[in-house]
């Protein structure tokens, strides 16, 4: 079992506005506010709890300055908290490989939903996205293969894994394509 000694949570932050309306609607940001609605009714429809654990704080410098991405960032980060959590407290296999299969749902439709947002804003480094979302699957894949120690505990590699791609894949890549969307980086 995890302890809070073996994966340091972040100092906490508080981000103040999850979903922010863009400026000019378009048929992009038309499109964005279909798929904000319906990541708005999942992300509060599911109710994750981390009970004050914190493995991820979500920061305002992570924010990319589109509400819809901005919105799946935070909903992903929320999901890799709640696997840690379920992971510090020893909950059983089932609950742990739950959790995981909807990170592994959840980021799936998140890079669907980035890639089409940047094909139709014309994004020139799309297929570096695709590239590196294709990498993530098939890493995500092979730890799943090995997502639990011989004690039936959670691998921290797993986590530390998914710690480490997603911020900074954010901080990196993803911040690269706001000028693209034509939406200023908050801050």
């Amino acid at each position: 079992m995890l302890s809070g000694r073996d994966l340091l949570p972040e100092n906490m932050d508080n981000a103040d506005d999850m979903i922010r309306l863009p400026a000019s609607p378009s048929i992009p940001s038309l499109l964005c506010d279909v798929d904000k609605t319906l990541s708005f009714l999942y992300i509060f429809g599911r109710g994750h709890s981390t009970g004050g654990i914190q493995f991820i704080v979500w920061k305002d410098e992570y924010e990319v300055g589109h509400p819809v991405l901005d919105a799946h960032h935070q909903h992903l980060i929320e999901i890799i908290n709640s696997l840690y959590e379920t992971a510090t407290v020893g909950a059983s296999e089932t609950q742990l490989d739950e959790t995981m299969r909807e990170i592994d749902a959840y980021a799936r439709h998140h890079f669907h939903t980035e890639e089409g947002i940047l094909a139709a804003a014309g994004y020139p480094h799309l297929s570096r996205q695709e590239k590196a979302h294709e990498d993530y699957v098939r890493k995500v894949d092979e730890l799943k293969r090995s997502f639990f120690l011989p004690s039936g505990d959670l691998s921290q590699e797993i986590l530390h894994f998914l710690k480490n791609w997603w911020l900074t894949h954010i901080a990196t890549m993803d911040k690269e394509y706001s000028g693209y969307l034509n939406l200023p980086l908050p801050g």
